[in-house]
C-alpha cells in the first residue's frame, strides 16, 4: 500500500460514520502510511483470531470475562512496563507482533475484536490513563487493557478521579 493509498484509506474512514468507522482499520492504516513496505496482513489475521476466538468464549463467559481471557490469556496482549515509552508500543503493526503496546493501543485491539462480536466496547480517557467501558446486563465494567485487562472496581476508579483533581 503507498502512502497516497493509505490518505484515500484515511480520508474515507474520516467520513464514516461513527458506526461504520472500523477503528482497527484506521490504525493498521496510520501505522502503513509511516511506513508503506510494511505488511498489515499479520495484524490483520491475528484480529481475526482474536475475533474467532471471543466468540467462542461469549458462548460460556460473561462478556468482560470473554474478552479479558481472549486478549490478555489466549493472545498476551500486555502493557509494557519496561520500556513504556518506546514508539513500537503505540505502532499498531509493532504492537500486533510483540503483544505489547501503551493502553490506548491495545486498547484498539480490544474495542475492535468486541465491536465485531456484538460487544458495545468504548474507550474512556481516564485522569493519566486510558480504560475500556464495556456495557454488560449487570452494567458498565470498566477494563485495563494495559494491566492483562482486569475490572477497574468503582473504587479504583473514584479514588484514581479524585487523585487527579
Amino acid at each position: 500500500m503507498t502512502r497516497d493509498e493509505t490518505e484515500e484509506v484515511l480520508a474515507r474512514a474520516g467520513q464514516a460514520t461513527d458506526e461504520a468507522f472500523d477503528l482497527f482499520e484506521a490504525a493498521l492504516t496510520c501505522a502503513l502510511h509511516e511506513d508503506p513496505s510494511r505488511d498489515g496482513a499479520p495484524a490483520r489475521a491475528l484480529m481475526e483470531d482474536a475475533v474467532r476466538r471471543l466468540g467462542e468464549r461469549l458462548k460460556l463467559d460473561r462478556p468482560e470475562e470473554a474478552l479479558t481471557e481472549t486478549l490478555s490469556g489466549d493472545l498476551h496482549f500486555t502493557g509494557d512496563l519496561i520500556n513504556y515509552n518506546h514508539p513500537a508500543n503505540a505502532d499498531l503493526i509493532a504492537v500486533a507482533e510483540r503483544r505489547k503496546g501503551l493502553p490506548v493501543a491495545l486498547g484498539v485491539f480490544y474495542i475492535a475484536a468486541a465491536r465485531r462480536c456484538g460487544l458495545k466496547v468504548f474507550g474512556v480517557d481516564f485522569p493519566a490513563h486510558f480504560l475500556l467501558r464495556v456495557e454488560t446486563e449487570d452494567g458498565p465494567i470498566a477494563l485495563d487493557p494495559f494491566s492483562h485487562g482486569r475490572i477497574v472496581l468503582p473504587s479504583e476508579l473514584t479514588s484514581r478521579a479524585l487523585q487527579a483533581g
